[in-house]
């Protein structure tokens, strides 16, 4: 009886954590395209940056220096897949 309870409750355990995982993930990717669309980047841009996962400390950075040398945005999302990544480790 005993082995049964602890069975179920160690499922259980595991089931919660999974889903913690998820909506972490979630959260996670809410916050990355609320920050990028307070940047001021179009859907496209915050797409194709979506998709890349890379480092958000990075992404701003990159960012901010186009900004500081009046570079023009990214506009074309192709433009920036086809691109080699700045901010990859």
């Amino acid at each position: 009886m005993l082995l049964w309870i602890l069975l179920f409750g160690g499922l259980g355990l595991v089931a919660a954590m999974g889903v913690t995982i998820l909506a972490m993930r979630r959260a996670d990717r809410r916050a990355r395209k609320t920050l990028l669309r307070q940047l001021g980047l179009d859907a496209e841009t915050i797409d194709v940056l979506m998709m890349r996962k890379g480092d958000m400390r990075s992404v701003v950075s990159v960012i901010r220096h186009q900004r500081a040398s009046g570079a023009r945005p990214y506009r074309d999302p192709s433009d920036l897949a086809n691109r080699a990544p700045p901010f990859q480790k």
